[in-house]
């Protein structure tokens, strides 16, 4: 097989130099990293600040809103 050619005529890399690669790529793949479980972490605060923020916005909406219609009736009785 040493000097054997593909089929555009470049010569093949022995199976054995792609062993020792295939085995540490399995390896490493196989471990959870643990930036992922920080980015895991991570999106969990920011799914609930942002689901924290939307509730006071929508409360300062709502407030606002009171206060507007409020204030249209009592400039209409005046």
């Amino acid at each position: 097989m040493r000097g054997s050619l593909d089929a555009i005529e470049r010569p093949r890399k022995p199976i054995l130099d792609v062993l020792p690669a295939l085995r540490y790529s399995q390896l490493m793949a196989g471990k959870p990293s643990t930036k992922t479980k920080e980015a895991a972490a991570r999106e969990q605060r920011l799914k609930a600040a942002l689901k924290a923020n939307l509730g006071r916005r929508k409360a300062q909406a709502k407030a606002r809103a009171d206060d507007g219609q409020e204030a249209n009736e009592d400039s209409d009785d005046g």
